[in-house]
């Protein structure tokens, strides 16, 4: 799956994962040493995260039910807790820096395509 962002125009990442089941949903990048390039996971139904044991910093784009950006938070730390983001259904933790290179902004349109 890629992730685009129809307000721009543009394809974010090529590769999404989408989190299914309870495990990955709980490990969520616990378990990766660095985070891949071009690649975005896709957390249904959360509206506040962490980086608890993380190992290195992300992005994160929080959206709602209708995937339109209601939050960006760019370059989170390990052991940092994210507040709950009213409105919001689902949340994309990407690489560091791709909410700027990106432009994405509070009330884009995106959409996850196979």
């Amino acid at each position: 799956m890629l992730l685009k962002n129809l307000s721009k125009n543009n394809i974010i990442v090529s590769h999404v994962e989408k989190v299914t089941s309870f495990w990955k949903r709980l490990s969520g990048l616990i378990p990766y040493k660095t985070m891949p390039q071009d690649f975005g996971l896709w957390i249904p139904y959360c509206n506040s995260i962490h980086s608890y044991l993380m190992n290195f910093e992300f992005d994160a784009v929080f959206v709602d039910k209708n995937f339109r950006v209601k939050k960006c938070v760019s370059n989170i730390k390990p052991n940092q807790l994210l507040w709950p983001v009213f409105g919001a259904r689902a949340v994309i933790e990407l690489n560091p820096g791709v909410i700027q290179r990106h432009n994405i902004e509070i009330g884009d349109q995106l959409h996850v395509v196979d």
